[in-house]
C-alpha cells in the first residue's frame, strides 16, 4: 500500500489525509491511493503508471464531471469530491470537508450572541443575490459581510464569529457545496443555504434550503420568535455532522466501499451502498 499525492498543497487534505490513513489500515492490499486535484476548466490529471492498481480521491472539480481515469482497468473506485450526479459503477461521492486549519470554537446554543453569520468572498454562485438582500434588509445582532477574495481573514476569528452565531448563511460558491455548510455544522450552528446535490451524504439534511436569498426576511423573524425549535435545530445539525460529515463517518463509508468494490462479482452504485452502510 502507498500514497501516492500529486497536489500536497489541497485546503482538503487535513481532513482526508485521516480518511485515507483509516483507509489503508482497514483494507490492507496491493493498491496505491492516489490523491488528485482536477481543477474544472482543465483536463483531468493523468494517473501515474504504477503497475498497481489504484483507489483515486479526486479533489477541486467544481464542474462536476465524470473523471475519463475512472474507466481504466486498474482503477478500483474513484472517491470524488463534486461527484456527478449520474450514476457510475466505480465513483463514489465525497463530501467537502472543513478548511485546513479550522478549529471549531462551539458555544452553547443559549449562550450565542449572534444570529445571522457570513463572511466570505462575494463572487459566484448565488452570492451577489445574498449581497443584495443584506444591503436593503437589516438583521439585528448579524454580521453579514463580503471580502475580495478567498479565504480572506482570520481563521481564529472566523471560527470564534461562527461558533458564537447561531445561524450560518452558506450560499453557494463555484459549487452548490463549499468548506462553510461543513464548518458550520461541525460548529452546531443552524444552516441556511440553496438547495444542495442529491448524495449519500445529504440524506436527511436538518439544513434550511431557500429558493431565493429575499426569504431571508420572514425566515429571519420565524427563527427568532421560536428558540426552542432551534435550540433543537441546531442539536439536530451536530448529530448530523458526526452521522455523515465527520472523518469517522466518511472513513466508514470509503472503508465499506473499497471492501465492497475488492470482492465486486457485478456492477452496481457505489452511492447506494455507502447510504445502506451508514
Amino acid at each position: 500500500m502507498r500514497i501516492i499525492n500529486t497536489s500536497p498543497s489541497l485546503l482538503e487534505l487535513e481532513f482526508y489525509n485521516q480518511v485515507i490513513d483509516r483507509l489503508l489500515a482497514a483494507v490492507p492490499g496491493d493498491y496505491d491511493a492516489v490523491i488528485v486535484s482536477d481543477p474544472p476548466d482543465s483536463p483531468f490529471t493523468p494517473l501515474p503508471k504504477t503497475g498497481r492498481r489504484k483507489v483515486v480521491f479526486s479533489f477541486s472539480d467544481e464542474k462536476n464531471r465524470l473523471p475519463d481515469y475512472a474507466a481504466d482497468e486498474d482503477v478500483i473506485v474513484v472517491f470524488k469530491q463534486y461527484s456527478p450526479f449520474t450514476p457510475h459503477p466505480k465513483l463514489c461521492p465525497i463530501p467537502m470537508p472543513y478548511m485546513a486549519g479550522f478549529k471549531p470554537v462551539s458555544v452553547p446554543f443559549e449562550r450565542r450572541y449572534q444570529n445571522f453569520f457570513f463572511h466570505g468572498h462575494s463572487n459566484g454562485g448565488s452570492r451577489q443575490e445574498l449581497k443584495k438582500v443584506a444591503e436593503t434588509i437589516l438583521f439585528p445582532d448579524s454580521t453579514i459581510q463580503f471580502t475580495d477574495k478567498f479565504g480572506d481573514g482570520n481563521k481564529v476569528s472566523y471560527a470564534k464569529m461562527l461558533g458564537s452565531s447561531k445561524f450560518a448563511i452558506c450560499p453557494t460558491g463555484n459549487n452548490a457545496e463549499t468548506f462553510r455548510h461543513v464548518e458550520a455544522a461541525m460548529s452546531g450552528c443552524i444552516v441556511i443555504s440553496n438547495h444542495q446535490g442529491a448524495h449519500w451524504y445529504n440524506a436527511d439534511v436538518p439544513f434550511i434550503y431557500v429558493n431565493d436569498w429575499v426569504e431571508l426576511g420572514l425566515l429571519f423573524d420565524s427563527l427568532i420568535s421560536a428558540p426552542d425549535v432551534c435550540a433543537k435545530l441546531s442539536k439536530d445539525t451536530l448529530n448530523y455532522y458526526n452521522k455523515f460529515l465527520s472523518v469517522e463517518a466518511v472513513s466508514k463509508v470509503c472503508i465499506n466501499v473499497l471492501k465492497h468494490e475488492l470482492n465486486r462479482t457485478h456492477e452496481y452504485y457505489c452511492p447506494q451502498i455507502a447510504l445502506n452502510l451508514l
